[in-house]
């Protein structure tokens, strides 16, 4: 036979919370069915819809006489309806009251409102437990928020040392009010720090950027052929590729239909070769009729070429990813440089990336990279 009694007054209980200063102002299906009635009743066949009421296993009869026995509640003279006995206040200080508790364990068949409930009340009155859910999962996040009924039992309660277990570590706890003043400041910081990564970077961090790219960059001479006097019509950098692609592999033509000059970079240091074979027939160096004139870029010249180079690289990057493309603004972590490393702890081989994305060992005279 089914413990009728104890079932009432868990019932009861469940009840009475449901009606309470505590949760009524927060649940908005009660709240709204409250207002559908002149004096705040509501029907006892919806309650008993409610999940923890209908563990309890009580018909709406039942329900009705367990109810009867509340101070804080009122049945209607036909039984079948509740309502709170006195009004909700005009002020609530439900957050004054309450605080934060963290460090219980994440395990929802062992940390629940009851376990919660009860290991506060041997230090004050408890009147509600809100155990803190993840938005998504609704897992159990470990902390929760637990209500007083007075402002300085709280107080009290967050001076002591207080154990969800004997082998955990005591409870980090916090007025409510405090957390959530930390919290907004956290996510605000959170917001703001998003929304500057986001924002498009500045002039300065540009140039910061290039110039630590410009510092990390190695030279490889020799790899780059200046094109001048060519006619202003007529030729595109498919015309001048066939000229230059018997000396090596052409890794770039940088020029533009209708400029007079532009710049051939091969893959190798093959510029030289290239120059003095071009020099030696005019033929070779004719395109659109016209003789064109070559000359290795060297010395500051190159240097200032692949500065260049580096910095249309640096900005196109940011372009395309805003400030994501800021890649030198902080040191690699431990970890990263860790895993950089050998088995032995030593360096792996240098390597430069080519322009098409390729990686070669230095080694190896790879193409500068862009």
């Amino acid at each position: 036979m089914a413990d009728t009694t104890s079932a009432a007054a868990r019932a009861r209980k469940q009840i009475e919370f449901y009606f309470s200063d505590s949760n009524l102002p927060r649940d908005k299906y009660l709240l709204n069915l409250t207002a559908q009635n002149s004096d705040g009743f509501v029907p006892l066949e919806e309650l008993a819809k409610f999940k923890r009421v209908q563990q309890m296993g009580l018909d709406n009869e039942a329900l009705a006489a367990a109810l009867g026995e509340s101070d804080a509640l009122v049945v209607s003279d036909d039984g079948k309806n509740v309502r709170r006995a006195q009004p909700l206040p005009a002020k609530l200080d439900i957050d004054e009251r309450s605080i934060y508790a963290k460090g219980f364990v994440r395990d929802g068949e062992v940390t629940t409102i009851e376990s919660i409930t009860e290991l506060f009340a041997e230090h004050g009155k408890v009147l509600s437990v809100r155990l803190r859910r993840t938005p998504q999962t609704h897992l159990f996040k470990g902390s929760a928020f637990v209500e007083f009924a007075t402002v300085d039992e709280a107080k009290a309660i967050i001076a002591k040392e207080i154990r969800a277990a004997p082998e955990l570590e005591p409870l980090a706890m916090e007025m409510k009010l405090d957390y959530l003043t930390r919290a907004r400041a956290k996510k605000i910081e959170r917001r703001n720090a998003s929304k500057a990564a986001a924002a498009p970077p500045t002039e300065e961090a540009i140039a910061a950027e290039v110039a630590a790219e410009i510092a990390a960059f190695d030279v490889i001479p020799g790899c780059v052929v200046h094109v001048t006097e060519l006619a202003s019509e007529g030729i595109s950098r498919e015309d001048m590729l066939p000229i230059f692609r018997a000396y090596g592999d052409v890794q770039r033509v940088d020029f533009s239909r209708g400029q007079t000059e532009g710049y051939i970079r091969f893959a190798a240091p093959v510029a030289a070769a290239a120059v003095a074979d071009l020099s030696t027939d005019d033929t070779k160096r004719t395109l659109a009729d016209k003789v064109f004139a070559v000359a290795v870029v060297d010395g500051e010249a190159e240097t200032k070429y692949w500065h260049g180079v580096v910095e249309a690289r640096v900005r196109g990057r940011i372009s395309r990813m805003g400030a994501k493309g800021i890649q030198h603004a902080a040191p690699k972590r431990k970890a990263e440089d860790d895993a950089a490393a050998g088995d032995d702890g030593a360096a792996p081989a240098k390597k430069q990336k080519t322009l098409d994305g390729e990686a070669a060992a230095t080694a190896e005279a790879p193409a500068a990279s862009e």
